[in-house]
């Protein structure tokens, strides 16, 4: 590689930087915030066999901690 090549390489990653960073908060996902919590829902089949291993009719309240 010329001392040319090796300069016009340096040239592109740092356009490349460049333009990363002026896009770089279309290019990171963003994190969803929900307004509103939203219900579990358990697939019937799971929670009867939930409900039958705790020796239950039904779950009360499940939250996550």
């Amino acid at each position: 590689m010329t001392s040319k090549e090796f300069n016009e390489m340096v040239a592109l990653f740092l356009k490349l930087d460049k333009l990363m960073k002026k896009y770089e908060q279309e290019l990171t996902p963003k994190e969803e915030i929900l307004d509103e919590p939203t219900e579990i829902m358990f697939p019937t089949d799971v929670y009867d066999e939930i409900c039958d291993k705790l020796n239950i009719k039904e779950l009360g309240l499940i939250g996550i901690s």
